[in-house]
């Protein structure tokens, strides 16, 4: 009897410890998927990888609709010189009526990029007021106002460093 008591404890613990291991929580496996998502983001920006982020972003937007991903989507397309891309990905966040001041900053800055500067202005406007201490919306407004003078020569010019002098 002894023996038997012995070997049943024995098969317990040993069930236990088997279960622990067999059933992760829910909670490690959703933690372990986003650590994977953010390294797969990290290497295709580390690799300059436009193609890739554009894909990457897309499937990130197939799973689950994000405006964080819509508005990185829309910035790897300005960054490929496809400002009509990134209009057309931003438009159901810009198209609701009280837009983030990020993703009305990105379609400002599409629609400074395609030359239309009234459009891009009334966005910026709308961007600073939402959001007035917000650096990129005072970067913009400057890059903006450089580009509406047409200062072509290179002593008139801004530089980065006075740019982000004049934002803060």
């Amino acid at each position: 009897m002894r023996k038997f008591i012995n070997s049943m404890s024995s098969a317990l613990v040993l069930a236990t410890m088997l279960q622990g291991c067999v059933s992760p929580s829910n909670g490690n496996v959703d933690r372990s998927d986003q650590l994977n998502l953010e390294t797969q983001e990290r290497v295709l920006l580390a690799s300059n990888n436009t193609v890739g982020l554009i894909e990457f972003y897309q499937n990130q937007l197939k799973d689950a609709e994000s405006e964080h991903y819509r508005i990185k989507l829309a910035e790897v397309y300005l960054k490929k010189h496809d400002p009509e891309s990134a209009l057309f990905v931003l438009t159901p966040l810009t198209g609701k009526s009280p837009s983030s001041a990020e993703s009305t900053l990105v379609a400002a800055k599409a629609h400074m990029d395609l030359g239309q500067f009234e459009v891009a202005l009334g966005m910026l406007e709308n961007a600073y007021e939402q959001s007035p201490l917000m650096v990129r919306s005072r970067i913009y407004w400057v890059l903006f106002m450089q580009k509406q003078v047409n200062l072509n020569k290179p002593e008139q010019c801004l530089t980065w460093r006075e740019l982000i002098f004049i934002a803060t």
